[in-house]
């Protein structure tokens, strides 16, 4: 779909090939997509070092095209169709993926965020999540890794682990209901037992972590362990 490298007669005759980057990057600009190019500049102007990533993302997804079954790339990717089910779902990827990794270097940590976006460049050209979701999710799945974000993230958003498997949206917005007006709740997908609540305000948070440290919050029957979706001090 692509080329490379391209052939030029120079008039005698003769034929040669060169590495043409012009056409190339010409070629690309061909390709651009609005929601994509709004991503890159989200996530190039938070995340550090994310050009070369969105680069290598936006020409991974030009080279798989459009060939493959949506519902069943979107099945196999998040297990989820909307867009606070699809963060949750990446956020609970990261979590579980920390969990098994001890103390992963900033390279380790970079390649699991990379190949967060490299899928979520796919979500956005097929119009599944909007490119400020999609931002949004990387740039969460950043701050849980600890890796180095322009800008702060705004403390509206908390992490919840250890429900049941089987719990469902509806079951978080009743417990975390009381703490402040919600924006938007999700659980992760294929029952992992993880969820996701942002509120409108950062003062719901900061009553319902007072709340997490003096007694409990349940969801459903369980008591559940919070913490806040935020970029971290040691950054790197």
């Amino acid at each position: 779909m692509i080329s490379i490298g391209s052939s030029v007669n120079s008039g005698s005759g003769d034929e040669f090939e060169y590495d043409d980057t012009q056409n190339l990057a010409d070629e690309f600009d061909k390709y651009k997509d609005q929601n994509v190019e709004k991503m890159r500049t989200e996530v190039s102007g938070t995340l550090s070092g994310a050009d070369g990533m969105m680069c290598r993302a936006l020409a991974k997804a030009l080279m798989d095209d459009m060939d493959e079954d949506i519902e069943e790339t979107m099945d196999n990717l998040w297990g989820g169709w909307e867009s606070m089910e699809i963060e949750a779902s990446v956020l609970c990827d990261v979590n579980d993926w920390l969990k098994r990794k001890e103390q992963p270097t900033v390279d380790e940590r970079r390649d699991f965020v990379e190949g967060a976006l490299n899928k979520m460049v796919t979500c956005v050209r097929q119009g599944v999540i909007a490119p400020q979701d999609a931002s949004r999710t990387i740039h969460g799945s950043a701050a849980m890794l600890k890796l180095k974000l322009q800008e702060e993230l705004p403390e509206t958003a908390l992490i919840i682990t250890g429900m049941r498997k089987k719990v469902t949206k509806e079951d978080v917005v009743e417990a975390f209901n009381e703490f402040g007006d919600i924006e938007g709740a999700a659980v992760s997908p294929n029952s992992r037992g993880f969820g996701l609540v942002r509120y409108h305000s950062t003062k719901s948070v900061q009553r319902a972590m007072e709340r997490h440290r003096t007694g409990e919050i349940v969801v459903q029957d369980v008591a559940v362990t919070i913490k806040v979706l935020k970029s971290d001090e040691s950054q790197t």
